[in-house]
């Protein structure tokens, strides 16, 4: 076991004695560690955008949940503003009418 471990490293030290070796392998090794960075950055993108997604639906359904509990005549302000203008201000659809 010994002998071979020996060789492979004998005959590893001659391939990288050649620079078109030693090039070839810095290529090879670059084009691997780019690949790696760019499957890890597109799976954490995509989970990004799943949470993100997820997170627009949930906080949509509470906002429309919230705004059926609005109980819209206790706004003060609304009620003196209709007083004095003499309009009836909706305030759950934002419109005002005479």
């Amino acid at each position: 076991m010994k002998n071979y471990l020996g060789l492979l490293i004998a005959d590893a030290k001659e391939f990288l004695c050649s620079e078109t070796n030693r090039v070839f392998i810095a290529v090879i090794a670059v084009g691997v560690l780019v690949c790696c960075a760019q499957y890890r950055t597109e799976n954490i993108l995509r989970s990004v955008q799943n949470i993100n997604a997820q997170n627009h639906k949930e906080l949509l359904a509470e906002v429309k949940t919230n705004r059926n509990k609005i109980n819209f005549r206790y706004f003060n302000l609304t009620r003196s503003l209709e007083d004095i203008h003499k309009v009836k201000i909706d305030t759950k659809n934002g419109r005002i009418e005479k």
